[in-house]
């Protein structure tokens, strides 16, 4: 039973959420068949782990049913029916939540019943509250569809009152959103594509979104609303640079209008908006990055994450997770730049934020560079000790910075080792893409380089050796090996 559909959505639920959920399968309102609480109650014994050999079919059952054996076809059928109604109350439970966290949802739900009820003045107060509350928020593209959604059911509510100005207006408002959310949504669907087909070489089906954009003159279009003082202008300019941005990824002027753009006037964004838009110039500077590497680039970097850190915008959602991808870039680009105060101020008031499972793992490995950094190279090694290689880019970091501190601790013999290895997981596996693989197989060349020339004492062309790095356009950690050619290369001068 540990690996049921209903156990799999039991581990996704945080406590507050496991115990609202021991509310809701008592509402006999729920109930359809049989009441499935004591089920519940015996696994809520087990979480969050459900560890499987205490949730076990025969376990479960002689619980629910003290004296009585599992197995027969009776006891089968039973424990089935009840795991099947307490998974459908989970599902209903998930809904709930969403509704909540939604609220949006559920206005539109509520003015509708209200509507098709005939209970006018609830409906107009109804209504006027929630449109007051959509005046407060930003153009973003949800904000766009829940603006068309309210304002299609005013304009269904007008018609069934007679009123045809009314239904002007609620019509009005609804197709201007909808219009507008769909053009931001081809833009976005524009960006997927063109990300798909040229860095992960998937040919996209034709689109009728392909046609659309084919046909339309979008600057003509921007230039019209911008002149028009159209109030859906911030939102489709910001798309359409987007859309430029990913369409002609070496051209920076659309990147820079948009840096700009954030600059003057990040307040015309809603918080999520505000999220995606950085995200895209965080993007378009990494790929430019990847075929370009210099330490301006990386500046530059830098100065938009912490932009997004010191403005709160630095993931998805105030209520979600840190994904464990962008804690790395942030972090890696403020380590390549020194940045050690900045970095332990960031993990300090982030990794809490991070996934559960990878918590522990990502927080000890940002300690472990950040010590390394700070040349205290044996608490360095004890924090990278404690990593577990939970995250696939985490167990070439890892590797690759356990390398470096034997390097730099003069321990060879285990360099060389950890080398090997990085070498054949790199090699073999096919977690990474294309770019990174070439990043870290460039890494290793030079690293083999390095450590064999120290172990030698063979110092010569190291000059020529580090031209050849500098003109590596993808090597990872190419600051450090730089450092480290220098160093024998100023030791022989010596």
């Amino acid at each position: 039973m540990h690996n049921s559909k209903l156990i799999r959505m039991l581990k996704t639920l945080d406590k507050q959420e496991f115990k609202k959920l021991d509310k809701f399968v008592k509402s006999a309102y729920f109930i359809k068949e049989r009441h499935c609480h004591p089920l519940y109650n015996i696994l809520k014994k087990h979480y969050p782990g459900f560890n499987a050999e205490n949730i076990s079919k025969e376990k479960i059952y002689e619980e629910l049913y003290p004296g009585k054996k599992y197995g027969d076809g009776r006891s089968v059928s039973l424990l089935l029916t009840l795991s099947s109604e307490l998974y459908r109350m989970c599902k209903l439970f998930l809904v709930q939540l969403e509704l909540e966290a939604e609220t949006s949802v559920s206005e539109h739900l509520l003015l509708e019943q209200l509507r098709r009820r005939k209970l006018n003045k609830e409906f107009e107060r109804g209504f006027s509250a929630a449109a007051a509350r959509r005046l407060k928020n930003k153009t973003g593209a949800i904000d766009l569809y829940n603006n068309y959604k309210l304002h299609f059911i005013k304009g269904e509510y007008e018609k069934s009152s007679g009123n045809i100005r009314g239904v002007l207006d609620g019509y009005t408002v609804s197709g201007e959103s909808a219009l507008v959310f769909g053009i931001i949504t081809a833009y976005k669907y524009s960006e997927i594509r063109e990300i798909c087909e040229n860095a992960y070489n998937i040919k996209p089906p034709h689109s009728i979104v392909v046609d659309f954009f084919d046909s339309l003159n979008s600057t003509m279009l921007v230039n019209k609303m911008k002149e028009n003082n159209d109030p859906y202008y911030p939102a489709v300019y910001a798309n359409y640079l987007v859309y430029n941005i990913n369409k002609e990824p070496q051209e920076t002027k659309y990147l820079n209008a948009l840096r700009t753009l954030l600059a003057e006037n990040l307040d015309d964004y809603g918080r999520t908006e505000q999220f995606i838009l950085y995200s895209v110039v965080v993007s378009a500077l990494i790929r430019l990055e990847n075929t370009d590497h210099n330490i301006e680039r990386t500046n530059e970097l830098f100065e938009v994450y912490n932009t997004m850190f010191r403005k709160g915008i630095y993931k998805y959602k105030d209520n979600e997770n840190l994904e464990a991808a962008a804690f790395r870039a942030i972090l890696s680009v403020a380590f390549e730049l020194r940045k050690l105060d900045w970095a332990e101020e960031f993990i300090t008031r982030t990794s809490a934020e991070l996934p559960e499972k990878l918590k522990e793992s990502m927080t000890n490995h940002a300690y472990a560079n950040l010590y390394f950094l700070r040349k205290e190279h044996n608490k360095a090694l004890g924090y990278i000790n404690r990593v577990n290689y939970d995250y696939p880019l985490h167990k070439i970091d890892s590797k690759t910075l356990t390398f470096r501190i034997y390097y730099e601790l003069g321990d060879y013999e285990h360099a060389f080792s950890v080398l090997d290895t990085t070498r054949q997981y790199v090699v073999n596996t096919k977690d990474l893409a294309k770019i990174f693989r070439e990043r870290q197989l460039n890494f290793l060349k030079y690293a083999s380089e390095l450590i064999r020339r120290k172990t030698t004492g063979n110092k010569r062309d190291i000059e020529l050796t580090l031209k050849k790095l500098t003109a590596e356009k993808a090597v990872e950690l190419s600051g450090w090996l730089k450092r480290k050619f220098e160093e024998l290369l100023d030791s022989e001068k010596i």
